[in-house]
């Protein structure tokens, strides 16, 4: 289990709106935790008025679109019985090497 927080620390304080956590750091913690077989708990404390920051949601949204766009399709259900395995495995290990050269 991976738990991190989008901020310095687990509650909102306005004087960290600077601190956030950007888009590519969410990105490589995600790829690594979740590509590394844990489970994210990425932690999005909200206001005082019950929202999140503006840049903490663009920053999740963005994340959210990469995972979507990067894991559309399955290629395990393209490929035979027999290589399926070997082939998530393989398509694993790709993804999370060519993000992690990125």
């Amino acid at each position: 289990e991976t738990d991190v927080s989008i901020r310095p620390g687990w509650f909102y304080h306005e004087e960290e709106d600077d601190q956030v956590r950007s888009f590519e750091n969410l990105k490589d913690i995600y790829l690594k935790s979740v590509g590394g077989n844990t489970t994210l708990l990425l932690n999005l404390p909200p206001m005082k008025n019950g929202r999140i920051h503006e840049t903490d949601a663009a920053n999740l949204k963005q994340l959210g679109e990469f995972i979507e766009n990067t894991f559309k399709y399955n290629l395990v259900d393209e490929a035979d019985r027999e290589d399926a395995v070997l082939l998530k495995v393989f398509c694993i290990q790709y993804q999370l090497f060519a993000e992690l050269r990125r």
